[in-house]
């Protein structure tokens, strides 16, 4: 029921292709049954359409800040960027291991310091776990711009980027850990973790 409610495209592909079957049945035998089954097929995959829009899951959640937070970076908006994270929010690898106000502070002085001319996402795989109420999305940046004064620009595989979640009280989720898995070499340099 999870994966139904993440993506119904293969079973409302299917109850429309069983109502045109019904359909093509009805026409070739003039059976009242086959007009029966197609609309039952067509109402049940509208109830789909209907339930997976409704029905909110916590990977569409999370998926809406992993977006959010490539809005705010786009924008170089630092305050909206740490309105989506915890306050003992984790950077993972660092210089300085930053955690809690240092990792905030890193953060807002590295995008005052950014221009983005374009920041695309590319596969983005999101988990989570209903019981520990934890999450975790990795996903590919293609981005372009200005950092510290020098141009730069990622191409497909060099930037991956991991993030960890949890689940707030209120029922938002917030990043607690944002983890450089992969930079391209200068920036990665800058910010002292491994990169190509």
């Amino acid at each position: 029921m999870h994966y139904l409610l993440e993506d119904p495209t293969i079973v409302v592909g299917a109850m429309v292709v069983l109502a045109l079957i019904c359909l093509i049945a009805l026409m070739a035998t003039q059976r009242g049954k086959f007009l029966v089954w197609g609309m039952g097929f067509v109402l049940a995959a509208a109830f789909f359409l209907l339930l997976e829009q409704v029905w909110v899951t916590d990977n569409e959640r999370i998926e809406a800040v992993v977006y959010a937070l490539r809005d705010a970076t786009a924008r170089s908006d630092a305050d909206a960027v740490l309105a989506l994270t915890t306050p003992d929010l984790r950077l993972e690898p660092s210089i300085a291991l930053a955690k809690g106000p240092l990792a905030r502070a890193f953060i807002k002085t590295q995008l005052e310091n950014a221009k983005f001319d374009y920041l695309l996402i590319r596969h983005l795989e999101v988990a989570s776990s209903p019981q520990a109420r934890r999450g975790s999305a990795q996903f590919e940046v293609l981005a372009s711009g200005s950092w510290q004064h020098y141009n730069w620009a990622t191409t497909p595989g060099q930037a991956i980027w991991s993030i960890g979640l949890e689940e707030m009280p209120d029922k938002t989720w917030k990043i607690n850990r944002i983890t450089a898995v992969k930079l391209p070499g200068p920036m990665a340099r800058t910010l002292g973790i491994g990169g190509e």
